[in-house]
């Protein structure tokens, strides 16, 4: 039998156990939550559960014994279970993620606009995520909570609508209800078409429309009150129950009296009770007729009857015509009865030439007689030349046509347009059409003079003075709301059709522009792949983000009349993200010890700004709507922003490092534009003079520029005169600089590089220079990071990273001196947790142990001189030279993680001796110390012994065993 007894104490280790870590994702915020569970653990051992949110490996989430905690954001965790028995302790670690799985709310609203009062509706419409309820907070009229996404009986005005998710989660969008008053005005009236509904009836049209900035409200009450030559009125009532907003032609059959003047009055109810009335609307129908000669060859025509105010069928009867002329031959089926206008023609024999006089008789006897004369012999075609727009500025094109003998070829003989034609005349048929129509496209503005030959082989000379395409203004913004946004589009020109625009967004990861809701991108531009705007106006209610571009669409006829083509002219583009955002922060050192700090900011005003911490500590200023912060002390600060919808940014600042404002020099090549300019920050005010002539100021802008630049005259000393609109503001200083030769030899100096271990706050790039150098260069950053203001780096914005600065000096015509900073920000790798996973008996091996951190290296320190590189070091043959504090570092980078240390203390063995008894039929083993002292308290025994016995506890009882 075989007992082991260690430490002074009689000691089983404590088992290797398993960690099993779920996680519960966060699907509203801070609602994940962990799960975890241990096997193999020893049956009277507790274990307690430490979680770390990554890479924070120093403090504990939290520490408990239960097996779920909850109320966890999405990111890296890590669980450490520690097992414990006594004195005796060992980990088990296991990391895990808890992933997004947050759906946001977003929706988008639509609006049926106010008509008659208070009668419009906003109905909200959910793009991703699940809307339990809606309401209107602030607006003419608010309504609380409600499940249904309609809100109906609204006035007109601008409303706040908030939707809340499952997770009690708001969102919020404005939207204008705007109103569209109903009026309507009542044309005269006139027959439908040419054929009469009976002998005694007529159909007459009026067309109703929209008065400006009005709608036509339905459903519409129409009455209608005749009037006729003798007798009393005759009422008739119809109603139009739907309708075009803007126009629509009504149509009653009325009683008709043939060739007698008559009226009738309409009257127009309309949805709202608003009526409408014209009077004595004149009626005096009778059979009228038309006769048409169209030319049909050089010298050939055909000869078309066309009656109006009929019933059919009708008859044709030629009451004289020239000598020869027999109506059968030219139209088998004279004299009718006919249903449509017949012609009369036969390509085998031209009509006589003379004239005809013909009568229409239709079936209710009404007669009606009209006149021709006819000459075969075709007069000169008529060309219509009309001009085309241009895709280009400066450039449009010509389209002709012949309304007679087709157009057979096209020389250009002469023009003002210069160098367009190196030859003439030109040969132009390549642009005609095998129907005879002429078009030329992508023209120099410029008098165009045409040779045009007919198919009757006429020759005419057309002059057409073509007007290249020219933008007159662009004058569009946004109005930024919650969540959505207006655009304001007002663009003129000298196209002189009816151009659409239309509103697209890009898609940053395709790089293609396309629909705003849906993406789709695909094709010519259309209602398929963007939203149709309006110019010259308001366009409400647009509830996107992104990067958008409002482009021009205008239809042209291709070349040589081969159907046509779209030209598309963007002609604005701009961001909208409803966030609010901080796009800079400058320091201006009054003094050593005090600043004045302007932030930045864009959002839906107003904005309010704040500082809430200095230097991690809390401290309270409450700037109201301004950007100034005067007289702070150099400090980390806390600027915070909050928009009028609510939202809030943070930024974390270093002030100590002001900005640096210095004047540069752009161009100055002698007989060609050049400049000086400081950056343009947009809240500061500009006055720069030369010399001693403060009088006279030169410039009232960051830029002083140079039309000519002339080396003498324009050499000597110039002021610039900076301010800020604050009568507190030290931001009022003057800088100057001198032009002169010595700007030849412009100096950037050497830049340096520097690696650092975590956020250094503001760096000041010229403290990263060696040598000599001008102190008017510019800053300008390879990586594009938004956190260069000026010199100042803001490190602690822009995280870990490598980060390229080049620093430019300017100097005359166009030399330079250029040199390039590069700055490492790594980060500080997380803090590994040293502990041991048992206690350590004399002679025994001592393992140290640290929590794994990834793609790092280790870095033990001990007692005795002792140090390692290893995770989990073993000092082979511990004593009490061994007891002491061991540390541990991670080390990735260069950079050194935070120390973690534990106490070793290395447990001297107890000899022991058994005394087997037996007590009655039992036999008894017991283990008593050698040396006769008394056993220490606390002690854990572990028994082996043949065929592998086993026990724990002291004595025991091996009855029946070999």
């Amino acid at each position: 039998m075989l007992i082991s007894l260690y430490c002074g104490k009689v000691w089983s280790a404590l088992p290797d156990f398993s960690l099993t870590v779920s996680a519960a994702n966060e699907t509203c915020t801070a609602n994940g939550s962990l799960a975890f569970s241990v096997s193999g653990t020893d049956p009277a051992a507790s274990v307690t559960y430490s979680i770390y949110h990554l890479p924070d490996t120093a403090t504990p989430v939290a520490t408990l014994s239960g097996n779920t905690y909850g109320g966890l954001v999405a990111g890296n965790y890590r669980v450490i279970a520690t097992q414990t028995l006594g004195s005796e302790s060992n980990v088990q670690q296991h990391d895990v993620a808890i992933l997004y799985d947050i759906v946001t709310l977003t929706f988008s609203v639509s609006g049926q606009n106010v008509v008659c009062g208070n009668d419009g509706r906003i109905t909200v419409l959910v793009g991703q995520g699940m809307a339990v309820n809606y309401e209107i907070f602030s607006g003419p009229v608010t309504r609380p909570l409600q499940s249904s996404p309609v809100f109906d009986l609204l006035p007109a005005g601008t409303y706040q609508i908030r939707g809340f998710d499952s997770c009690g989660e708001g969102v919020v969008q404005n939207f204008i209800l705007l109103s569209s008053p109903p009026g309507l005005t009542i044309s005269s009236g006139a027959p439908a078409g040419n054929v009469l509904p009976a002998c005694d009836s007529v159909k007459m049209v009026n067309s109703l429309s929209a008065t400006a900035n009005h709608l036509i409200a339905y459903p519409l009450t129409l009455e209608y009150t005749v009037h006729p030559p003798s007798g009393p009125p005759i009422g008739i009532s119809q109603t139009v129950l739907s309708g075009s907003p803007q126009s629509s032609n009504v149509s009653q059959i009325i009683p008709l009296y043939y060739d007698q003047p008559y009226t009738y009055d309409l009257k127009v109810t309309d949805a709202c009770g608003n009526s409408y009335t014209r009077n004595a609307i004149a009626v005096n129908v009778h059979l009228t007729v038309t006769l048409q000669q169209i030319p049909v060859s050089c010298n050939s025509k055909k000869l078309t009857v066309v009656p109006a105010n009929f019933v059919a069928p009708f008859t044709v009867s030629f009451i004289s015509a020239p000598v020869g002329f027999d109506p059968l031959v030219f139209n088998s089926s004279h004299p009718g009865p006919f249903l449509s206008a017949p012609t009369y023609y036969n390509p085998a024999v031209a009509l006589p030439e003379g004239t005809y006089v013909v009568q229409v008789t239709d079936a209710c006897g009404h007669s009606a007689t009209q006149s021709v004369t006819i000459q075969n012999e075709s007069a000169p075609s008529q060309i219509s030349a009309s001009i085309q727009m241009g895709c280009s500025e400066g450039y449009g094109g010509v389209l002709l046509v012949s309304f007679g003998s087709l157009i057979q070829s096209v020389t250009l003989i002469s023009t003002t347009a210069p160098n367009y034609f190196e030859i003439l005349p030109q040969n132009l048929n390549d642009y005609l059409s095998s129907n005879g129509i002429f078009v030329m496209n992508n023209l120099q503005a410029g008098v165009y003079s045409f040779q045009v030959v007919d198919a009757c082989n006429t020759t005419q000379v057309i002059s057409v003075n073509v007007f290249g395409y020219e933008i007159f203004s662009d004058n569009h913004h946004i109005i930024p709301g919650c969540n959505s946004f207006d655009l304001e589009l007002h663009h003129s020109d000298n196209f002189l059709g009816s151009p659409y625009f239309w509103l697209q967004k890009l898609n940053p990861v395709t790089n293609e522009w396309g629909h705003p809701a849906t993406g789709y991108s695909q094709g010519e531009i259309g209602p398929l792949n963007a939203v149709a705007v309006t110019n010259n106006a308001i366009n409400y209610n647009l509830a996107y983000t992104g990067t958008f571009r409002v482009v021009k669409s205008f239809p042209l006829t291709a070349n040589a009349y081969q159907g046509n083509y779209t030209c598309d002219k963007v002609i604005y583009q701009f961001d909208y993200f409803p966030q609010v955002r901080i796009t800079s922060i400058n320091a201006f050192s009054c003094s050593p010890s005090s600043s004045d700090i302007i932030v930045t900011a864009i959002g839906v005003a107003p904005l309010i700004y704040r500082i809430t911490s200095k230097n991690g500590q809390p401290f309270s200023v409450d700037n109201a709507n301004s950007g100034y912060f005067s007289g702070l002390e150099p400090a980390v600060y806390n600027f915070q922003v909050q928009d009028a919808c609510g939202n809030i940014v943070n930024r974390v600042y270093d002030i100590s490092v002001p900005v640096s404002l210095a004047i540069t020099p752009n161009g100055l090549c002698d007989g060609q534009p050049g400049s000086l300019s400081v950056p343009a920050l947009p809240f500061l005010q500009f006055e720069w003079w030369k010399g001693n002539n403060q009088a006279a100021i030169l410039s009232t802008t960051n830029l002083l520029e140079f039309a000519a630049f002339n080396s003498l005259s324009d050499a000597g000393i110039y002021h610039l005169h900076i301010s800020y609109p604050n009568t507190n503001s030290c931001v009022d200083r003057v800088l100057d600089f001198e032009i002169s030769p010595a700007l030849g030899t412009p100096q950037a100096g050497t830049g340096m590089s520097a690696s650092y271990c975590g956020a250094q706050g503001s760096i000041d790039l010229f403290a990263m220079l060696s040598g000599a150098h001008d102190d008017f260069g510019t800053w300008a950053e390879a990586n594009q990071s938004s956190q260069l203001s000026g010199n100042v780096f803001d490190s602690n914005a822009a995280g870990a990273g490598n980060y390229i600065f080049k620093y430019r000096v300017n100097g005359l015509c166009n030399t330079f001196d250029e040199t390039t900073v590069n700055i490492t920000i790594n980060n500080v790798p997380d803090t590994p947790m040293a502990f041991l996973e048992q206690d350590v008996c004399s002679g025994e091996p001592l393992q140290l142990m640290a929590t794994t951190v990834e793609n790092a290296a280790y870095n033990w320190t001990g007692p005795n001189g002792f140090n390692s590189t290893e995770q989990n070091p073993i000092i082979a043959n511990s004593s009490q030279l061994s007891n002491g504090v061991y540390t541990v570092h991670a080390v990735a980078n260069g950079c050194e993680s935070a120390a973690s240390s534990v106490e070793v203390s290395v447990l001297q063995a107890l000899p022991l001796t058994v005394n087997a008894t037996c007590d009655g039929s039992a036999f008894i083993l017991t283990a008593v110390p050698a040396n006769g002292e008394p056993l220490p308290q606390d002690v854990i025994y572990s028994w082996t012994g043949p065929e592998n016995f086993s026990a724990s506890g002291n004595p025991i009882n091996i009855t029946g065993n070999p």
